[in-house]
C-alpha cells in the first residue's frame, strides 16, 4: 500500500482497557491521543503515523488536517483516498460523535494492489481536524477487538 504521511508523535507506554500493551501517541497540534497495541507495526516520525495489524490486512492512517474544520477536510479525504484506492465506492457521510469529540464518517469499498478492501474516514473535531483512515482488507475481522480498542482509546488531551 502506499503511505500517507501524517502528524503524530510517540509519547509513552500505556495500556488499553482490554489489558493488551500498547504505546500512546500524542498530537501536539491538534490535542488528540491514540493508543496503539505493541505487536502491531507503527511506523514515521514527528511527521507522520501509519499503523498496520501485525499480517498487515489492516492499515490506518492519522492525519492532522490544514483545513480548518471537519467539512472543509473532506476534499483533502478525497485527495489522500485517491492516492491509495481504485474503484472507489463512496457511501453517504454520516455525522456522529466519536469519544466525545464531533465526527463525520464516511465508508466505502474499493480496491488496493487489486485486492478488495473496506475503508472508512473519520474526520474528528479537535484543536485542528484529525482524519483517521482506515483500510480493511480480506480477514481483518480476526483483528476486530483490537481495532476496537484503538477506537476506544482515541481522545483529546
Amino acid at each position: 500500500m502506499k503511505k500517507i504521511s501524517i502528524l503524530m508523535t510517540i509519547v509513552l507506554g500505556l495500556s488499553l482497557s482490554s489489558g493488551i500493551s500498547a504505546e500512546v501517541y500524542k498530537d501536539k497540534k491538534a490535542r488528540v491521543q491514540i493508543s496503539i497495541p505493541d505487536d502491531w507495526k507503527v511506523s514515521g516520525d514527528e511527521d507522520n503515523l501509519e499503523v498496520y495489524s501485525p499480517d498487515e490486512t489492516i492499515f490506518l492512517m492519522f492525519h492532522v488536517s490544514t483545513a480548518g474544520n471537519i467539512d472543509a477536510s473532506i476534499d483533502e479525504v478525497d485527495q489522500a483516498l485517491d492516492q491509495v484506492l481504485k474503484n472507489r465506492k463512496d457511501g453517504e457521510p454520516s455525522k456522529l460523535k466519536i469519544n466525545g469529540m464531533n465526527a463525520i464518517e464516511i465508508e466505502g469499498t474499493g480496491t488496493v494492489d487489486d485486492h478488495p478492501v473496506e475503508w472508512s474516514v473519520s474526520i474528528l473535531e479537535a484543536k485542528k481536524p484529525v482524519l483517521v483512515i482506515s483500510i480493511l482488507g480480506p480477514g481483518w475481522k480476526k483483528w476486530q477487538n483490537k481495532l476496537n480498542a484503538i477506537a476506544k482509546s482515541i481522545k483529546k488531551y
